[in-house]
């Protein structure tokens, strides 16, 4: 595809073959995913969780998701703040926050904060799109057989699956104006992210 850009001098040509080389940079990402989900499921949820520090890996992940896609983040509070979690917390966090990417048919906006407590920390991921058309079981995939047709894709599947072997939680609420973690004050989805500590007792 890049080869072929470069051959052509026609703007409606180049653009097309942009946005296919694009599309099919997603696809490879979806596969690798995928091939992530299945290492998590052969191992059995036998590997052990450690301390991970949550504030360096999601500002690891917005950046990638950010160069990825046109879309503006808006990053709050992300306290120092080490969680139990393993290798694959990167992973979860670019999945959530593609998705609030993706299913926006305009100009993404999204927001980004962590709320901590005693013993949890929990990750608000903003959007203002559409909303999610189904519940949160459907979303992701929780109940079905074939990862290929859960919910709205691989991605929350796999950050929902991951986020069980934390002992955490994953989920979404709908928002009618003032959307948390967003300034922009309209209506939106916040995915939200609970992790335990790993400097509490549990």
């Amino acid at each position: 595809l890049q080869q072929a850009r470069t051959e052509t001098d026609d703007p409606a040509v180049r653009t097309a073959l942009t946005d296919a080389r694009e599309t099919l940079s997603r696809v490879i990402d979806k596969s690798e995913r995928a091939r992530d989900l299945r290492k998590l499921l052969d191992r059995a949820y036998q590997e052990s969780t450690h301390p991970v520090r949550l504030d360096e890996v999601l500002s690891s992940a917005v950046a990638d998701v950010s160069a990825a896609y046109e879309a503006e983040f808006e990053l709050g509070d992300l306290p120092s703040v080490a969680v139990v979690a393993d290798d694959l917390l990167g992973t979860v966090l670019e999945g959530i926050l593609e998705n609030a990417v993706e299913h926006n048919d305009c100009h993404p906006h999204v927001g980004v904060d962590v709320r901590t407590t005693d013993r949890t920390v929990v990750v608000r991921v903003a959007d203002d799109g559409p909303g999610m058309p189904q519940d949160g079981d459907v979303v992701f995939g929780r109940g079905a057989t074939d990862a290929l047709n859960h919910g709205d894709g691989i991605s929350l599947f796999f950050a929902d699956s991951v986020v069980r072997t934390y002992e955490g939680q994953l989920w979404f609420e709908e928002w009618e104006g003032s959307t948390p973690a967003l300034s922009t004050g309209s209506d939106g989805t916040v995915f939200k992210l609970e992790l335990l500590r790993a400097d509490s007792d549990r």
